[in-house]
């Protein structure tokens, strides 16, 4: 089924810009702690990690760290699968091994499912709604053809760009689509026990967590 992706403009007021990089932020902070999680397995016993071993971390992760917990759950899962897709090219030869982010280097989250967001539209500006951060956004840009919407990505291209939202369209039934724990096993290092090693690190911040900065 062929694809067509439509970006749009977001613009955010100074409350939702924050509510946009805290979001950006814990996503970051999960993408690495998946990649530490995978690291270390290997390092230290041999083992692989997939993305379904991952993805069932997530429920007592956000136990753990109750700031995830207002996330999207799917947005979530779409994070694990990002390292996963990374992983896979990594081990097809199609690109380097994956690497820690800084917030910086981390462009944004995907909306796999409807559940998280509501966009407001017929093609020509519009609104989108993030219901797990609770905002509304006004945005801007045209498509040449619309129809359902069934993912959203929202990114930072660079610091000094504005937000933006990627749009594909599934020509095929008019379906617009998104582009884009604590599993403790004998020897084996949970997702928390990572990701609280790994906070107080250059990649996890700790003052910039305490802080909101």
């Amino acid at each position: 089924m062929a694809t067509r992706r439509y970006n749009f403009r977001l613009y955010p007021n100074k409350e939702q810009e924050k509510k946009l990089f805290l979001a950006r932020r814990l996503h970051c902070y999960l993408y690495n702690a998946c990649i530490a999680h995978r690291r270390y397995e290997w390092r230290k016993n041999q083992k692989s990690v997939d993305y379904f071993e991952q993805q069932n971390c997530l429920p007592e992760f956000k136990k753990q760290w109750v700031e995830f917990a207002e996330l999207n759950s799917q947005t979530l899962q779409g994070t694990v699968k990002r390292v996963d897709l990374a992983y896979n090219s990594f081990f097809q030869g199609l690109r380097k091994l994956p690497k820690f982010k800084s917030i910086r280097q981390y462009s944004g989250w995907t909306y796999p499912g409807k559940s998280g967001y509501k966009v407001e539209t017929l093609g020509k500006h519009g609104r989108l709604i993030l219901r797990d951060l609770g905002i509304t956004l006004r945005m801007r840009g045209q498509a040449k053809q619309w129809g359902q919407v069934s993912t959203v990505t929202v990114e930072t291209p660079s610091p000094c760009v504005g937000v933006v939202h990627l749009i594909e369209i599934h020509w095929a039934g008019w379906t617009l689509s998104r582009r884009i724990g604590n599993h403790s096993i004998k020897q084996s290092a949970s997702f928390s026990f990572l990701f609280k090693r790994f906070r107080g690190a250059k990649c996890f911040p700790s003052s910039s967590w305490n802080n909101g900065g």
